[in-house]
């Protein structure tokens, strides 16, 4: 009997590495809208009160973790102080 080949996931450091379907789907443009519109209703809750935190949950429901993590950096760059747990989507 002959034994076949199978692709195992490279390991580098104990951390498993992804592929190419596992990466982001979004374009940058895309996750740059995201940001803005968060940046948008963040202000509007602090200029009017009106509560924005389940729209900024809708936006980030459909990301991945690797999308989520690029928009949090985006963030971070704009010193805009980290998301509320109350903002994170809930799945």
């Amino acid at each position: 009997m002959a034994t076949a080949m199978c692709s195992a996931p490279l390991m580098r450091n104990g951390v498993q590495s992804m592929t190419a379907t596992q990466k982001s789907t979004l374009l940058r443009p895309e996750l740059e809208a995201i940001v803005k519109k968060i940046l948008s209703l963040r202000s509007l809750t602090e200029t009017t009160g009106f509560f924005t935190h389940r729209d900024v949950g809708d936006l980030l429901r459909p990301l991945s973790i690797d999308d989520m993590a690029v928009v949090a950096d985006e963030l971070k760059k704009r010193n805009c102080p980290p998301l509320k747990p109350r903002e994170m989507p809930r799945r």
